[in-house]
């Protein structure tokens, strides 16, 4: 409802994915169905975050143009549509960088993703920025097919690092050397207060 408040009466679609399509029959919204996908894209029920990467992968090849996607708990404040479209030219749009070596224990960690090759987690470097909010281009699009292997190389570990998926894909663009623009004034995550 802020996403569409901020855009006015500009005509940007509005996706929703989701398991109940008719709960948003009414909405000015494009509905679709993921209800017959979970379990493919939730990793077998192992670790529902995973779904946002095959999201936006979805909408990167169902849409033309850049995507946004923006999770169910954030709020979107004036001037958001105007800040993402000026960041998104040069650089993938994420909410706030979270934090530095986000997982220390992985220290060791190292698996092969499809693209980018070995992959060894560099407790210098390695990072993690929110993914309540991902704004990415078309020519992004191959990028999350090693986001996703990059998952499920740590899907067993979930339970004992949380947020993997944002730690996937904020690996996969540090190591592409693909800038992150942070959008942080015109976009609330976790508004709910569980964070």
């Amino acid at each position: 409802i802020s996403l569409k408040a901020d855009l006015g009466d500009r005509q940007t679609p509005i996706a929703v994915y989701t398991d109940t399509p008719s709960i948003y029959r009414n909405w000015p919204v494009t509905a679709v169905s993921i209800a017959g996908k979970l379990k493919a894209w939730s990793g077998g029920g192992l670790y529902y975050h995973r779904i946002k990467p095959e999201v936006v992968r979805d909408a990167l090849s169902r849409f033309s143009g850049p995507v946004c996607f923006v999770d169910a708990d954030s709020i979107i404040r004036p001037g958001f549509d105007a800040e993402v479209s000026a960041r998104w030219a040069d650089a993938v749009v994420m909410n706030v960088l979270e934090k530095k070596n986000p997982h220390p224990p992985l220290s060791g960690f190292r698996c092969r993703l499809p693209h980018l090759g070995d992959y060894h987690y560099d407790v210098r470097q390695s990072l993690m920025y929110n993914s309540g909010l991902i704004g990415v281009a078309p020519q992004h699009a191959p990028l999350f097919y090693d986001v996703l292997a990059f998952i499920d190389a740590l899907i067993g570990r979930a339970k004992k690092f949380p947020a993997i998926e944002q730690f996937a894909l904020s690996e996969v663009l540090r190591l592409n050397k693909i800038p992150v623009a942070e959008v942080k004034d015109t976009f609330l995550h976790y508004w709910q207060g569980r964070r």
